[in-house]
């Protein structure tokens, strides 16, 4: 029987992702997220409220949006369909 692990992920925004990896899942994702860099969170407290009131978002996913517009990050892969009314963003459908 091939063993099986499981891989646990914290993603932007405190998504949470649990993998069972039983054909190499594992090893493929740590090589993906060797190429990945982490950037902190804006620390501009008017633009995550700007972003909240105007796009009507939970405190978290202004946070989110106004560091992608702050970095001028263009594209993010989500669940979430909040994001869907951000002018600034194109959600890649995951």
């Amino acid at each position: 029987m091939a063993q099986v692990l499981e891989l646990n992920i914290f993603v932007i925004g405190g998504c949470y992702l649990s993998l069972l990896d039983n054909c190499g899942t594992a090893s493929r994702l740590h090589k993906l997220f060797a190429l990945v860099t982490l950037i902190d969170d804006t620390k501009n407290v008017k633009s995550v409220r700007d972003v909240a009131e105007k796009y009507k978002l939970l405190p978290n996913d202004a946070l989110i949006a106004a560091t992608c517009k702050h970095y001028d990050i263009k594209n993010i892969a989500t669940f979430d369909s909040d994001f869907d009314s951000v002018d600034f963003l194109d959600v890649v459908t995951v």
